[in-house]
């Protein structure tokens, strides 16, 4: 068996210092492929968290607020109402409505973005707007954005809507409908 030192004792082979490329592709691939299970660990845990509150409802999400404003009318969907609403929710957001003693309480989740605690501050959405981070001038941002109940009863009393429609009641899961934009999702 052939020993690894040399005839003066010193280890044999290269230096440890000595670069191998293949070694350095490798290591980016795996990092690459690590990334991209946590990213998919990510996008499920936020999208299972929807689907749970699509059946308990102690939060609202942004998106389908606006799909309900928009069917208020009773003519179905209308894109002109959900950006209405769109436009109502981040005004209220940057007049600083959702905050309570000076803290957001508009849960913010979404995959690959991360926020400190996970809320949307208004300074946050206000930089997003400005930069059109999204190119959507902050949409993009607010599709990932709820409200908690209370705050959303609220919400709806300020601006004269009706108190808590039974879409958004607590249900059992017998009957979940699926959220009405695919929020959760991120290319």
């Amino acid at each position: 068996m052939a020993s690894n030192r040399s005839r003066h004792g010193r280890r044999g082979g290269p230096p440890r210092y000595y670069y191998f490329p293949w070694e350095e592709e490798r290591k980016v691939r795996r990092e690459r492929e690590l990334a991209g299970v946590a990213r998919q660990w990510d996008e499920d845990r936020i999208r299972r968290f929807w689907e749970d509150q699509q059946r308990k409802r102690e939060w609202i999400n942004f998106a389908e607020i606006a799909e309900w404003f928009s069917e208020l009318g009773g003519s179905g969907p209308n894109e002109a109402e959900r950006e209405k609403a769109y436009k109502i929710l981040e005004d209220d957001l940057l007049a600083g409505v959702f905050q309570q003693g000076g803290r957001s309480h508009v849960l913010f989740r979404c995959p690959g973005v991360s926020l400190t605690h996970g809320k949307m501050t208004r300074q946050w959405l206000k930089g997003a707007i400005d930069t059109n981070l999204d190119n959507e001038h902050g949409r993009f941002y607010l599709k990932h954005c709820g409200l908690p109940r209370n705050l959303f009863e609220r919400w709806c009393a300020r601006h004269n809507l009706p108190k808590s429609p039974p879409r958004f009641q607590p249900t059992d899961g017998k009957y979940l409908k699926p959220l009405p934009t695919r929020a959760y999702d991120h290319q």
